[in-house]
C-alpha cells in the first residue's frame, strides 16, 4: 500500500475500494485492518491529499454512522503515529469529543486515536492529554488507554521520549489508588510499559509501593510488574523479585490475586524463578499459598435472597480462579518443582467445587497432566487412591480415592444435564466431555489396571446412556489428537 499510494490516482482508487468494504456489520478486526491500510497509504501520499482525507474524516465524525466514525478515528490515529498532525488545529479536542459518544466501540477508537496522534507529536499533544487525565476523571479509563498507546509506541526508542517520562510518571502515580478496577488495571499496564522505557526509576517506585498502606496501590504495583518483563527490566528487578513474591501473603484479596497473576506471567516468560532465593520462596510461600487459595472461603461468600432465586456471591472466586490457572501453568512448565501427591490432594477437590468454572479448570488441568508421559506414575497412584491424606468434598466428607470423586462428579453432571437451563446444560456437557477425555486417557496408562476400582468405574461410565453424547464426543476428540 505504501508503494502504490505514492501517486495521487492510486490513493484515490484504493481509498474508495477500501471504504466500500465497510458496512453496518463489518467486524472490528476488519475495521482495524482497513484503518491501518488507509493510515499506511495516507502516510506516504502527498501532503495535500493526506490533509484532505483527514478533513473529510473529521467531517464524518459529525455525520457518519458508527462504523464510519470508528474507521475515521482509527485511520487518523494510524496516520498520526507516523506523521505530525499538529497543523490540524484543535485535532486532539475534536478526537476527545468522541469520548462522549454512546457507542463503546467509538469511544475506544477515539482513545486509540488520541493516544496515537499524541505519540506522533509529543510536544504538541502530551501536555493536553495529561491535563485531561487530571481534570476529566469521568474519562480516566479511556484517557489512560490513550497514555498506554503513547508509551507503547516508544518501546526501544526511549531516548525520543526521555524528556517527557517524568510528566507521564507523575500523572500515572495520581491514579494508583483509584477505586475503579478498570482504571487501576490501565495504570498498571502504563507503569509496566514505562518500566520498559525507564526501568530503574519505575521498578524502584513499584518496589517501594509494595509497602503502601493502600491495598489498591499495592495491587497496582505488583500487577504492573507483569507488563514490564523485558530482558532489561528483569536485570533491574533482580533481588527485589522476592519482595513481589511476598505479596502472596498480603491481607488483601486483590493484592494476592495480582501477585498470583504476575507470578504466572513471570513463570511463562522469564527465568527469574530459577534464581536460588526465588526458588526457595516458591516452595515455602508460593505453592503453599496457592494451595490454600483453592478452597472456598466462607468468610467471603454470601447468599443473596432474590425471592425464588438464591444468588451465591463469592468475592474469593477470582482469586481461586487465578490460583487454579497458575498451578496449571506450573504443572505444565515445571512439574519437577511439585510433590505430585500433595498437588493432587489439593487440586482434586476442584472437581467437587460448587462453581462450574472451577470444575472446568480442574479437568482442563488434569487433561494436560494426562498428556505428559513423565507424570504417568503419579496418575497411577492417583487412580489407585494412594494419597497421604484424605481428599474431602465441600462438606468435609472424605472421598480420597479418585474413583469415588469421579462417581460423584458423573452423578452430579447427569442431574445437571437433565434439569438445568440450556446454558448450564452446555457448560456441564463441555465439562463432562473434558473429564471423560481425561479418565479415558488415564485408563490407557501402562500399569493402571492395578487401580481396579478406578478402571472398573471408567468401564461402567463408558456404557452410561445418560451421557452417551458426551462419551462419543470425548472419543472423537481423543482420536483427533492421536
Amino acid at each position: 500500500f505504501r508503494i502504490v499510494s505514492q501517486t495521487v490516482s492510486s490513493f484515490d482508487e484504493l481509498l474508495a475500494k477500501l471504504k466500500r468494504i465497510i458496512g453496518q456489520n463489518t467486524p472490528p478486526h476488519t475495521l482495524s485492518v482497513v484503518a491501518k491500510c488507509i493510515g499506511a497509504m495516507a502516510g506516504s501520499a502527498p501532503e495535500k491529499k493526506r490533509n484532505a482525507y483527514i478533513e473529510a474524516s473529521l467531517s464524518e465524525l459529525k455525520s457518519g454512522g458508527p462504523q464510519i466514525k470508528q474507521l475515521a478515528l482509527m485511520s487518523i490515529g494510524d496516520i498520526g503515529r507516523k506523521v505530525n498532525l499538529s497543523s490540524h488545529k484543535g485535532l486532539d479536542q475534536i478526537v476527545f469529543s468522541s469520548f462522549e459518544e454512546e457507542s463503546q466501540s467509538i469511544r475506544a477508537s477515539a482513545s486509540y486515536a488520541l493516544g496515537s496522534i499524541t505519540a506522533g507529536s509529543l510536544s504538541s499533544y502530551l501536555v493536553g492529554l495529561l491535563q485531561l487525565l487530571d481534570k476529566r476523571r469521568e474519562y480516566s479509563y479511556l484517557l489512560l488507554r490513550s497514555v498506554r498507546e503513547v508509551v507503547s509506541c516508544y518501546f526501544g526508542r526511549s531516548d525520543e521520549i526521555a524528556q517527557f517520562t517524568p510528566q507521564i510518571f507523575a500523572a500515572l502515580v495520581k491514579h494508583t489508588d483509584s477505586k475503579e478496577d478498570a482504571v487501576r488495571g490501565e495504570v498498571a499496564e502504563c507503569l509496566g510499559g514505562l518500566a520498559k522505557i525507564e526501568p530503574e526509576k519505575t521498578i524502584k517506585f513499584l518496589h517501594d509501593s509494595l509497602s503502601s498502606k493502600t491495598p489498591f496501590t499495592r495491587a497496582v504495583a505488583v500487577g504492573a510488574l507483569r507488563y514490564s518483563l523485558s530482558d532489561e527490566v528483569q536485570k533491574v528487578v533482580g533481588t527485589r523479585f522476592g519482595q513481589f513474591l511476598r505479596m502472596f501473603e498480603d491481607s488483601d484479596l486483590e493484592v494476592r490475586r495480582q501477585a498470583i497473576l504476575t507470578f504466572e506471567a513471570v513463570l511463562k516468560t522469564t527465568d527469574l524463578i530459577n534464581k536460588a532465593e526465588n526458588s526457595k520462596l516458591m516452595e515455602s510461600v508460593v505453592l503453599q499459598t496457592l494451595y490454600q487459595e483453592l478452597e472456598p472461603n466462607q468468610n467471603f461468600i454470601r447468599i443473596m435472597d432474590a425471592g425464588a432465586l438464591k444468588i451465591r456471591i463469592d468475592k474469593h472466586l477470582p482469586l481461586r480462579r487465578a490460583a487454579f490457572d497458575t498451578l496449571a501453568t506450573i504443572v505444565r512448565a515445571c512439574p519437577y518443582r511439585l510433590d505430585m501427591d500433595e498437588f493432587y490432594q489439593w487440586t482434586m477437590q476442584g472437581v467437587l467445587d460448587p462453581e462450574e468454572d472451577i470444575v472446568a479448570r480442574t479437568w482442563d488441568m488434569y487433561f494436560q497432566i494426562s498428556q505428559n508421559p513423565s507424570l504417568e506414575a503419579s496418575l497411577r497412584n492417583l487412580g489407585a487412591g494412594k494419597a497421604r491424606k484424605p481428599i474431602t468434598d465441600s462438606k468435609g466428607k472424605s472421598v480420597q480415592a479418585m474413583h469415588k470423586i469421579l462417581l460423584n462428579f458423573v452423578k452430579k453432571k447427569m442431574i445437571t444435564l437433565k434439569q438445568a437451563s440450556s446454558t448450564e446444560t452446555e457448560r456441564a456437557s463441555e465439562c463432562t466431555k473434558k473429564a471423560l477425555m481425561t479418565v479415558f486417557t488415564m485408563v490407557e496408562i501402562p500399569g493402571m489396571e492395578q487401580a481396579a476400582e478406578f478402571t472398573t468405574l471408567v468401564g461402567r461410565i463408558k456404557q452410561t446412556k445418560g451421557i452417551a453424547r458426551e462419551i462419543e464426543e470425548a472419543n472423537k476428540a481423543l482420536e483427533a489428537l492421536r
